[in-house]
């Protein structure tokens, strides 16, 4: 029988208190009223949710805690690997597990100071800071440094760029840290990342470090007034708007904040791929900063690194925005492309130093022409009945882009031995962007002079690529990235030379696109170059005396075709 509760239906009702002689007795009230006493059933006081969210937490809790001691009796080492948040700890186990010892490590950081920082200065570790220094404040970046600048010995890179993704996995996506120094670490690894195991996986490299930017709300200024309307409650809200204070890295910061937008806009347009990365104030703001500072040597390059990238920007935005525009003759694209053409002239005049005296400006420079010179070829393959003659703009986009391939490959050649060992994924990009429009230029002209030169420049390249490149393999069995490239160079010799022409069409063509895998794509100009070629800088390329007249330049169907683009990369970015 349920239980019935000690007061009785009467009093409930009457919100009295029930008061009786005997437990089984009418209450009093009830006698008194002369009412029928009748005695409630009782019933469960309804208390909410807690409670049972309390049991269900408790007893989630106590399966977590099954399930780990399980994990841990089954593999004790494997758990403790899994488990570790903290890039210190990481660091000093590869460390006493021999991977390499602090001699070796402090040799490796001077490497990355010397030889990498000039190709990639948005990533300062100072000249005096030591291995053990940075070890202590910094482990993920200095495991990130590490594993770039170990290329001599290419399993042991290999390796460690595995632990850097271990490491990424556990502290950003299991642990869900938060830090500038992960933002760092991400830019080097990211900045380095063809040294590394394939599938490189850069875009989503890149997407964390945009969450690392947006988290740490890197897009603005440490104190800035929002225009947004705060959501706040309480007595003490204030309508008026406050600014908004975060936590800043001073040059540091304006660095990285660059640094990102070079690697993911850079890459983003040369290999045809949307671009999440936005042009905002204040990376035009960390320009200006880094340049009045002049805290280290190449910081003065930066803005100007940064200004050539804004206007490849424009020459993508061009081709995106205006496509019909640029494929109907006669709509006024030349007028586009001529005025980036004359944005481009105006930087290289107004340039305060030597171009040739950083070697990432002038690789971008002429990149930026290359590609905007592929945007206006597009459009002097069409009959046009614009004011511009057909004959001579096409003529002279041709003339401009060959000799901007040219003057990257160049660039590359005259360096001293072993210098590139320090280049950036984007540069390398940049070469094989270069490689591939002067290998089409030469098929379309067909002329014994320029295609000479051309195998000249292929044997040095070929004889470059290849001092890299070693025997050594990596745990997969896989080879160094210089090892595809350096055969993809010989295939193109062969082809150029005559050996290759009894292959079938489709053959050659197959082998052409797995040569793209390693090059880059987009578009690009040059007439700003013009100045450096009539002062000869960073041009000693002999184009014979063949090159080719407006009307004698047969471009076919598909040179720089957009459906190449993708194929031309790979799995290289």
């Amino acid at each position: 029988m349920p239980p019935v509760s000690k007061t009785c239906q009467s009093c409930a009702d009457s919100k009295v208190r029930c008061v009786r002689d005997t437990d089984i007795a009418p209450c009093n009230r009830c006698c008194r009223l002369g009412k029928e006493c009748q005695y409630r059933q009782k019933g469960r006081r309804f208390n909410g949710f807690q409670k049972d969210r309390k049991i269900a937490a408790l007893e989630s809790k106590i399966n977590e805690l099954k399930a780990s001691r399980a994990g841990l009796e089954e593999n004790d080492t494997r758990t403790r690997s899994a488990s570790l948040a903290d890039g210190d700890a990481v660091l000093e186990d590869i460390i006493s597990r021999d991977f390499l010892d602090i001699e070796t490590a402090e040799r490796y950081l001077n490497t990355f100071k010397t030889k990498m920082t000039p190709h990639f200065p948005f990533v300062v570790v100072p000249p005096d800071v030591s291995i053990k220094e940075l070890r202590q404040e910094k482990p993920f970046l200095c495991l990130a440094i590490l594993a770039s600048a170990s290329f001599e010995n290419m399993s042991l890179q290999r390796a460690l760029g595995d632990e850097v993704k271990k490491v990424v996995a556990s502290r950003m996506v299991i642990g869900g840290a938060i830090s500038f120094e992960l933002l760092q670490g991400l830019l080097v690894f990211l900045a380095w990342s063809h040294y590394h195991s394939r599938p490189h996986r850069y875009t989503q490299f890149i997407q964390l470090a945009v969450s690392l930017m947006i988290d740490l709300r890197l897009d603005r200024p440490p104190q800035t007034r929002s225009w947004k309307t705060e959501l706040r409650f309480g007595l003490q809200y204030n309508l008026q708007n406050q600014p908004f204070n975060r936590p800043s890295w001073g040059s540091d910061e304006h660095r990285a904040v660059l640094g990102w937008y070079y690697l993911a806009s850079s890459i983003a347009i040369l290999v045809q791929k949307k671009s999440t990365i936005l042009r905002f104030p204040y990376q035009e703001e960390c320009c200006k900063s880094l340049q009045e500072a002049k805290e280290y040597p190449h910081d003065k390059y930066i803005s100007y690194v940064i200004e050539l990238q804004f206007i490849s920007e424009k020459v993508d935005q061009l081709s995106a925005r205006h496509e019909f525009e640029l494929e109907t003759p006669g709509s006024g694209s030349e007028l586009y492309i001529t005025n980036l053409k004359s944005d481009l002239e105006a930087f290289y005049r107004h340039l305060p130093f030597n171009l040739s005296e950083s070697f990432l400006l002038s690789m971008q420079y002429h990149a930026t022409c290359l590609s905007l010179y592929q945007l206006a070829l597009n459009i002097t393959n069409q009959e046009s009945h614009s004011p511009f003659d057909p004959n001579s703009w096409r003529e002279e986009m041709s003339f401009s882009a060959f000799i901007s391939a040219n003057s990257i490959l160049t660039l590359y050649i005259k360096l001293p031995s072993k210098e590139e060992v320090g280049f950036n994924n984007t540069q390398w990009v940049q070469i094989a962007f270069a490689l591939l429009v002067a290998y089409r230029h030469t098929m379309a002209t067909s002329k014994p002079g320029q295609t000479a030169a051309f195998l000249d420049t292929l044997s040095k390249l070929g004889s470059r690529v290849g001092a890299l490149s070693t025997s050594d393999v990596d745990m997969n069995g896989a080879r160094d990235a210089f090892f595809d490239f350096k055969n993809r160079i010989v295939r193109i010799q062969n082809w150029l030379g005559g050996t290759g022409r009894q292959e079938d069409d489709t053959h050659i063509e197959e082998s052409f696109e797995e040569f793209q895998h390693t090059s880059c794509l987009e578009p690009t100009h040059f007439d700003g170059f013009m100045g450096a070629a009539e002062t000869g800088e960073n041009f000693d390329v002999s184009l014979g005396n063949s090159f080719p007249s407006a009307g004698g330049l047969q471009i076919p169907n598909d040179f720089l075709s957009e459906s190449s683009f993708e194929q031309i990369m790979h799995d290289w970015v």
